[in-house]
């Protein structure tokens, strides 16, 4: 019986935006709709805000497992509590 695998390099079909956007969605630490995304050809491109660099690399992680797609270009903000709520946890006035 013969195996095949398939890579980014073999696979020159992109993905789906449905696809994407399971991916995304079914990655529970990932904040619902922090992130949004452009797919070009077989280059994802990853936009959007998050609190970790953890969940940053989570998604870029998880969509570059995609069939199809070549390159990822993570360009997703981390914003930490201080910089969204001042040094003490309250939003500044």
């Amino acid at each position: 019986m013969e195996q095949h695998v398939l890579t980014s390099q073999h696979h020159r079909s992109p993905p789906t935006a449905p696809c994407v956007e399971q991916v995304i969605r079914a990655t529970a630490q990932l904040p619902p709709r922090a992130i949004e995304w452009v797919l070009e050809d077989t280059t994802l491109v990853l936009r959007g805000t998050v609190t970790s660099f953890y969940q940053k690399q989570l998604a870029q992680s998880a969509v570059g497992k995609l069939p199809g797609i070549e390159r990822v270009v993570n360009e997703i903000i981390v914003e930490s509590c201080v910089s969204r709520c001042g040094r003490f946890g309250h939003h500044d006035q």
